[in-house]
């Protein structure tokens, strides 16, 4: 096989890098979300949306794998998920502690219409 027609068929197995870059977005989402409503349960009448949330990223990834076969898989390197879910805040303007950034905040809800 010719050096152009290997590189060729090399570069058609995968998955296409915009598939990776959906689920980061997809994946820090659901862990923002999770975040948030874990804290809802937990301080009930005291919660207010627009404060950090003290919970790391790997352990909710771990709280997730127990319900999200899809975007968490147990199957997966753990590391792997830390890395697709900092890449995901990253590009979303989540912060730590889980809260948005104004960008981050204007992006979602002019994207998903979503109100944050």
């Amino acid at each position: 096989m010719k050096e152009k027609e290997l590189s060729r068929a090399r570069g058609a197995i995968g998955a296409r890098k915009r598939d990776f870059e959906q689920d980061d977005l997809v994946r820090a989402l659901l862990l923002f979300y999770l975040a948030h409503s874990i804290a809802r349960q937990a301080y009930k009448d005291k919660y207010d949306p627009s404060c950090a949330v003290q919970l790391s990223a790997r352990k909710l990834i771990a709280i997730a794998q127990e319900f999200d076969s899809i975007y968490f898989p147990k199957s997966a390197k753990f590391r792997t998920l830390e890395q697709s879910v900092s890449r995901g805040r990253r590009e979303l303007g989540i912060e730590r502690g889980w809260t948005f950034t104004d960008a981050g905040k204007s992006f979602i809800e002019s994207s998903n219409k979503i109100t944050l």
